[in-house]
């Protein structure tokens, strides 16, 4: 009964989850698409491209705690508002009940926390791609390195530690 518990309360939540989880694929594009034109140079454009780098760290954050609320509320709801009394009729123990519920929301959790950590090395690669002069931009080996020995672990550590976090 708990798989049926989770494809229930999957359905319920992919209909506002999935959308915010495109939603930050595509400002994540466009993210990497602003920082590979060249029109940050400027005084101007260095302005413009630090509001939108605010803006998309804004928007990162209103994400994830959009996403944590919405898990939040809806399980209020499905097991202590009008659909809760439905909930505790069903031939389910409570035990697989509250745990289907949960499985759920680690899920999308987890779904969320690694397109944000995906999109925010995303846009640091671009960005760090993009420095230096048309003819000698920096390739992706020699940026990755420069980052780990920045942060003092190697690349993969970190994804390995941001997947352990996650």
């Amino acid at each position: 009964m708990l798989g049926k518990v989770m494809k229930h309360e999957m359905k319920a939540t992919w209909k506002v989850l999935f959308p915010l989880a495109m939603v930050l694929v595509g400002v994540t594009l466009i993210g990497m698409l602003m920082m590979k034109m060249q029109v940050f140079e400027t005084d101007i454009g260095a302005l413009v491209g630090l509001a939108m780098l605010l803006l998309y760290i804004i928007g990162l954050i209103a994400l994830s705690v959009t996403a944590f609320i919405f898990l939040l509320v809806r399980f209020y709801h499905s097991m202590y508002g009008a659909e809760g009394y439905l909930s505790h009729t069903l031939p389910v123990t409570t035990f697989s009940l509250i745990n289907g519920k949960l499985l759920v929301a680690v899920f999308w959790h987890a779904i969320t926390s690694i397109l944000v950590y995906v999109s925010a090395f995303s846009l640091i690669v671009t960005a760090g791609l993009n420095l230096g002069n048309e003819g000698e931009r920096i390739k992706l080996e020699e940026l990755l390195q420069q980052l780990g020995d920045m942060i003092g672990i190697s690349i993969p550590a970190l994804f390995g530690w941001a997947i352990y976090i996650v």
